[in-house]
């Protein structure tokens, strides 16, 4: 990792963790300097504007325990898949989108099974790249290429979503993305830098449909 991308990381780390996030009305808000601290329609507003990076853990998943030795990524059966709430959820995120307006130019997913769903039942189709894949011992690697995606701006008008695990996010920013399902959203900056916007947990999207 270079020393830059390093610096800035943990200079976003230290804002992150020393700073509680407030939920309210299926939000959750940074209120330290180095975030961005909006309202709920100050920041439907802003995602409609476009600019932003919207990190979702896939939804809801099946109970099901699966050994890391025997996941193939090439069959879902060896893995632990979306169950029926997930499925649900992720259409429902995709709808609201569509409903409240907001502009996602490119969609990039893990290559797990999960989180390929979640994007295709959203947002109809993904991109598939490895740098959202975790796996363990990997931690510092895909830090510093999950850190890259948060810093680079979206197309013109548009928002790129990410759909990947908690840890990757947790590792990278010191966010613990919970519950499945959940979004955190980044504004990359000129400098190079990201800041922390704000957390929609999965049914905080119709929320802000039913004050529309």
């Amino acid at each position: 990792m270079k020393i830059k991308s390093l610096i800035i990381t943990l200079i976003i780390f230290v804002v992150i963790n020393a700073s509680p996030l407030l939920v309210k009305d299926g939000v959750a808000e940074g209120k330290s300097s180095g975030t961005l601290s909006l309202d709920e329609q100050q920041l439907i507003r802003e995602l409609q504007k476009g600019g932003y990076v919207i990190y979702f853990r896939h939804t809801a998943t099946e109970q099901k325990t699966v050994q890391w030795d025997n996941i193939d990524l090439q069959d879902c059966a060896t893995q632990r898949n979306l169950s029926e709430l997930g499925r649900q959820q992720s259409l429902g995120i995709g709808a609201a989108f569509s409903s409240l307006g907001i502009n996602v130019t490119r969609v990039v997913s893990s290559p797990f099974c999960r989180c390929i769903e979640t994007g295709k039942l959203a947002f109809g189709t993904v991109e598939i790249s490895h740098d959202l894949l975790f796996s363990p011992g990997s931690d510092k690697l895909l830090e510093a290429k999950l850190g890259k995606m948060l810093r680079t701006k979206p197309l013109a008008d548009g928002n790129t979503v990410l759909i990947s695990h908690s840890s990757n996010l947790r590792e990278t920013t010191g966010i613990d993305p919970k519950p499945e399902g959940v979004a955190v959203i980044f504004k990359p900056q000129d400098d190079g830098s990201f800041s922390y916007v704000a957390m929609v947990r999965p049914d905080g999207w119709d929320d802000f449909l039913k004050e529309k």
